[in-house]
């Protein structure tokens, strides 16, 4: 297209079309306050009890010694994540979006501009990359991170054979006719109420597994029957980037669309997570190392945050430079208040 200089032009708001992460699996599970720390690893101590009951005795005779109950330690590793962006003499001279072309903007102006942009950037990255982590602790019970010279595996405490089904039979699939997701949900309930003492109450499903389950016949006769109130599905959208289908049985149905940067969701098609909002499940946060003062004052230092931005400039070529680091770790204490299924094939 060719732009004469004499014709009337301008210019319309321009649109900044930005994915912003979606952070459900944080709000809805991991919603208490962060835990900041100035170590590098931090230990949980776990103590399990069991369902005992307190025995009759002869009221003559001694009473029963009762033997005190252990725990585990647990020791964690935040991993580091520490993005950076660089503002250029070419940024500063360039317009921005949405920029009138005479605006006679500064390039002072401009610069400061793309500084709070890129620290809205960074922070949005880095929160992307915990609900990544929080995805992988509670559907697959451990955070791999292999990138960029780190090779780390993270681990919860064992969940229980029983809340890791895995490809559901055949003729439970929820495809099949002779399938019946609420018996299902009834099942895993009580597995996660005999583990833990909770009551699951949140049902996420990719998918898939939504499809599968509003288009079963089973819950399709559960809902259509009158005379008791088994619950409804009404679809409502979320800003967490969930999708609310209602209640089955007293379980809260979600799906979840989010999808990584590789363009994957990240609850898989086929994945059903059933989970409790009463476990204990809390964001961690390690120190993060930087170079504090100038000159011969300059040392290292951790600092404690769940952010921690820094700036800095370097000549030639002149460049400002703005990172924001992180050491972010989801613990999911109470990982016995999760199950997972593949519910189709």
């Amino acid at each position: 297209m060719t732009i004469s200089l004499y014709d009337p032009r301008s210019i319309a708001r321009a649109l900044l079309e930005m994915k912003r992460p979606k952070t459900f699996l944080g709000d809805l599970f991991f919603a208490g306050a962060p835990q900041l720390h100035l170590t590098t690893s931090f230990d949980v101590d776990i103590q399990t009890g069991t369902r005992r009951a307190a025995e009759f005795s002869n009221p003559a005779g001694r009473g029963k010694a009762v033997d005190r109950e252990g725990f585990t330690s647990y020791n964690f590793a935040p991993p580091t994540t520490k993005p950076k962006m660089a503002i250029t003499l070419e940024d500063i001279a360039t317009r921005l979006p949405g920029e009138h072309i005479y605006s006679g903007q500064a390039p002072q102006s401009r610069a400061q501009k793309l500084l709070l942009q890129d620290m809205e950037t960074l922070n949005e990255m880095i929160a992307r990359t915990e609900e990544i982590m929080r995805r992988d602790a509670l559907v697959d019970g451990a955070i791999t991170i292999s990138e960029n010279d780190v090779d780390q595996v993270i681990t919860f405490p064992a969940r229980d054979g029983s809340l890791t089904l895995g490809l559901l039979a055949a003729a439970d699939r929820w495809s099949a006719d002779t399938s019946d997701p609420a018996k299902n949900l009834r099942a895993w309930r009580r597995a996660v109420a005999a583990q833990t003492g909770l009551t699951a109450d949140t049902l996420i499903l990719g998918t898939d597994a939504i499809d599968a389950l509003l288009a079963n016949l089973a819950v399709q006769r559960l809902l259509d029957n009158r005379r008791m109130d088994f619950g409804a599905v009404s679809e409502q959208y979320q800003d967490s980037g969930a999708i609310y289908y209602g209640a089955i049985g007293g379980v809260n149905v979600w799906g979840y669309n989010e999808l990584d940067p590789d363009g994957d969701p990240l609850i898989s098609a086929k994945t059903a997570l059933l989970g409790s909002k009463a476990a204990r499940c809390e964001m961690h946060y390690g120190p993060v190392g930087l170079k504090v003062g100038e000159g011969s004052a300059a040392r290292v230092a951790l600092q404690m945050g769940a952010r921690v931005p820094k700036s800095w400039c370097e000549d030639d070529p002149a460049v400002q430079w703005l990172q924001m680091s992180a050491s972010p770790l989801p613990v999911p204490i109470q990982n016995n208040a999760f199950l997972t299924a593949t519910v189709l094939a």
